[in-house]
């Protein structure tokens, strides 16, 4: 797998990758990758990823996907507990509570295998 491949996967899980999804989470998540607006503007920052001029929504919550998940594997982190961090707000481990919401280990690694090689 690869962090772009990863990214996809995620959009897949939030929003069956679809650009034009409406907004989520009680209105508090927006695009295909669901993201918070706090999110995109904690990673934005602290990743130097800001929109160019023209962009879509779905590029650039891409490229912030892809450095969210470069980021943390360069933590040592898994990809599907990158994934989890990214749905959950936080790192976690597999021994806690809050791991398995809404069954998104599960969830993320079938959008994984659904896939194009």
């Amino acid at each position: 797998m690869t962090p772009q491949q990863w990214a996809i996967a995620i959009a897949c899980v939030e929003s069956g990758n679809n650009p034009n999804v409406g907004l989520g989470d009680d209105s508090c998540a927006f695009g295909a990758f669901q993201m918070h607006p706090e999110f995109v503007w904690e990673w934005a920052v602290k990743l130097n990823i800001f929109p160019h001029l023209g962009e879509t929504l779905y590029s650039w919550q891409f490229r912030i996907a892809v450095a969210y998940c470069v980021f943390h594997l360069a933590q040592g982190l898994s990809y599907v507990a990158i994934a989890v961090a990214y749905h959950l707000g936080h790192i976690a481990q597999p021994t806690d509570p809050d791991w398995n919401d809404q069954n998104y280990p599960t969830r993320f690694t079938s959008a994984v295998g659904s896939l194009p090689s």
